[in-house]
């Protein structure tokens, strides 16, 4: 069974190191413990190789100097380069320092060898600035070299918590990532730094645990945690069909059709369907539901709505969930679509058109929520309604509390998060993704499932995850109509 995963950032790292301290124990058993476990992940990817080790004046190199004494026990030739005296670093590097058996100079140099592998424990996850001209110009050696790199807990030059790159950083084979991942590890560009990220346990107490489930002024000092999006996040929460369970029983998914565009709302549709829907329904205008009964299967519901009966068709008890946005048209006829559907106090998903209507009006849409509402923007439409900052965690923790809602922000880095904090990054999103179509798809299935009584944050982080792993099923060539199809596949993985 999956476990949640979580991404401690590197302050959270920082208050967790500290109360485990304050319960007995020592900094120096922290940093023994991870370098030895990062030796022996090293021993076991690369056991033949030499090993050359890059240690900063953090706790990070002080990691590194232990790594590099178990790597020489193990019967590796490691040298250790510096780019800073042992004396000016902190007392962790100086004692982990001091049991390497050979003296180590402060160099401006770090040549490579085509036969070593790389440690870079120069910086870790703490490093909030751009490298020294000293380090960027290993960075840009190591990197010709093309030798394998392994980072200790992140790429130096690598933020931790936010993924951004400030000029040069070291591009990783493995990531070895003490305690967690953070979400620097997912959050892109970092992700394209992070090579392989594996997790190494760390000797914390069951009873800082057991405090962080307990105590909530601790908890509330430590913060909400970011998690990975994977199943074990909502797979109890997924709608599974009973024997005694009828259409309804299942939901009434609605898709609002636009005039023009038309392939939009139909693949969202199509999604909503598979996901599982009891039924599914579009809804368009006379002058284009004649298109979309052409079109869609028999099995999906075409209404016919005049311009007047707009403002009504949003109170049928048992249309529970509702979709507006693929398609619809930047137009004031669709913000009062928007309004009017969530007067009417549905599950709602508002994509594309139906987001960018608001732009510039955050506070209109928020005062208009008051029943489940999942957005789905890309980052053109996201900024539409909010600041960017280079933190696209806490912007997108920052707009779903604005809104009340939940807000999903695609891309290859897919972020999710709910009004109440919680906030997951979502990691298995392949480049095949990227195609015309893709976020329909997205949003009819969160529309399929808040149909079946999904909870509004597990609905979008399972349609996330779902819609990643259906386009690595399918692969090279991949259009959106493959995700739909293979969506059956993946919920039987499930």
């Amino acid at each position: 069974m999956q476990t949640v995963q979580p991404l401690f950032s590197p302050r959270q790292i920082a208050v967790l190191d500290a109360a485990a301290v304050e319960v007995g124990v020592s900094l120096q058993s922290l940093v023994y413990v991870a370098g030895t476990h990062a030796a022996q992940a090293i021993h076991a990817r690369w056991p033949d190789n030499a090993i050359v080790v890059l240690c900063g004046p953090g706790n990070n190199g002080a990691d590194g100097w232990i790594a590099a004494q178990h790597l020489r026990n193990l019967g590796h030739a490691v040298r250790v380069c510096t780019p800073s005296s042992v004396e000016s670093a902190n007392a962790q590097v100086q004692w982990a320092a001091s049991l390497w058996p050979e003296p180590v100079q402060a160099s401006d140099v770090c040549d490579v060898q085509p036969h070593e592998v790389v440690v870079d424990a120069l910086f870790g996850t703490g490093l909030n600035a751009a490298l020294s001209p000293t380090v960027q110009a290993w960075v840009a050696q190591i990197q010709k070299a093309g030798v394998p790199v392994c980072a200790l807990d992140i790429p130096s030059g690598v933020n931790g918590a936010t993924g951004a790159v400030l000029g040069p950083a070291f591009t990783a084979d493995l990531t070895l990532a003490f305690l967690s991942a953070k979400p620097g590890h997912y959050l892109l560009p970092g992700r394209e730094h992070a090579g392989e990220v594996q997790v190494l346990p760390l000797p914390f107490p069951l009873r800082l645990w057991q405090r962080l489930a307990s105590d909530n002024a601790f908890r509330d000092t430590v913060g909400r945690v970011a998690n990975v999006n994977t199943p074990a996040l909502w797979a109890e929460q997924l709608p599974s069909p009973t024997m005694t369970g009828h259409k309804y029983h299942r939901g009434h998914a609605c898709v609002v059709g636009g005039d023009q565009l038309t392939g939009a709302a139909r693949l969202a549709a199509m999604a909503a369907q598979r996901v599982g829907a009891g039924l599914t329904s579009v809804l368009a205008s006379q002058d284009a539901w004649q298109v979309y009964a052409t079109a869609l299967p028999s099995s999906i519901m075409v209404q016919k709505v005049l311009l007047e009966q707009w403002s009504s068709m949003f109170h049928d008890e048992r249309e529970n969930a509702w979709l507006l946005g693929p398609g619809l048209g930047v137009t004031q006829h669709s913000q009062q679509l928007v309004l009017h559907a969530l007067a009417a106090k549905k599950s709602v998903v508002l994509d594309a058109d139906a987001i960018t209507v608001f732009k510039d009006q955050a506070e209109l849409l928020a005062q208009h929520i008051a029943a489940p509402c999942v957005l789905t923007p890309h980052e053109g439409e996201f900024a539409r309604l909010f600041t960017r900052s280079d933190d696209k965690l806490q912007d997108v923790v920052s707009a779903a509390k604005q809104l009340g809602a939940v807000v999903v922000l695609k891309g290859a880095d897919t972020v999710i998060a709910a009004a109440d904090g919680r906030v997951a990054i979502n990691a298995n999103a392949p480049a095949y993704l990227a195609t015309g179509g893709s976020g329909d798809v997205l949003a009819g299935m969160i529309c399929g499932l808040l149909a079946q009584g999904m909870p509004a944050f597990e609905a979008a982080c399972a349609a996330v995850w779902w819609h990643g792993e259906a386009a690595h099923c399918h692969g090279v060539g991949l259009v959106p109509e493959d995700v739909i199809t293979a969506l059956p596949t993946v919920q039987r993985q499930l």
